[in-house]
């Protein structure tokens, strides 16, 4: 059996201001980002919760905010495992050349 070289998705926590957590998702060993194509290691999921909940609404909320963010991980861990052996990934959208090919030369006529 050939060895394992699909990335592992992760999801971790980062303590911000406010005594709150910024939640991303870790991918290891890197992976290439879609419109930049530079490896990356890390996806903010721009949700926070609370690091230390004092009633049971903060509890409940950081409650559902992990769950929503444990089924974007899961989803995240289907693509990369599509994209490693070849399966059609029905998820990803599909990528629009015209789109790219404006933003490149945009880009390249701001400059």
């Amino acid at each position: 059996m050939l060895p394992s070289t699909c990335s592992k998705v992760s999801l971790r926590q980062r303590p911000i201001k406010n005594d709150r957590l910024s939640l991303y998702l870790d991918y290891y060993p890197a992976i290439r980002h879609p419109r930049t194509m530079k490896m990356s290691r890390r996806e903010y999921l721009g949700f926070y919760i609370f690091a230390n909940p004092r009633n049971k609404y903060q509890r409940e909320y950081n409650d559902s905010i992990l769950m929503r963010a444990e089924i974007i991980r899961c989803r995240r861990q289907e693509a990369v495992i599509n994209n490693e052996f070849g399966f059609l990934d029905r998820e990803q959208p599909k990528a629009d050349f015209l789109l790219y090919f404006e933003e490149k030369a945009k880009k390249h006529y701001d400059k």
